[in-house]
């Protein structure tokens, strides 16, 4: 494996990694626990590192975008979510601190 690469999540079904470059990789396999509205329209989720997740959901929300589930707290430096955009695309953003 890349050196590069810093283990975020591995549980069941689920293995999440940050590349050098600051993007995200998960990988979802069998025992993954999702939820019904992450695949609905495709099988690609995109996520977006953002500064302050909750003044990113806040200002999507005034844009017509709608947040999915909860904010959920990985590990203490690690908080992602899910949004509905506008246009009915569900995207990924987290926040890393």
């Amino acid at each position: 494996m890349d050196k590069a690469l810093k283990n975020l999540i591995v549980e069941p079904g689920l293995s999440a990694y940050l590349m050098s470059d600051g993007t995200t990789v998960e990988i979802y396999g069998a025992g993954a626990a999702l939820p019904g509205y992450l695949f609905a329209g495709s099988n690609v989720m995109i996520s977006y590192k953002v500064e302050n997740l909750e003044d990113m959901v806040e200002a999507l929300s005034h844009q017509g975008g709608s947040l999915l589930g909860a904010i959920e707290t990985v590990c203490p430096s690690y908080k992602y979510c899910h949004i509905l955009s506008k246009d009915h695309t569900v995207i990924g953003l987290y926040e890393q601190g």
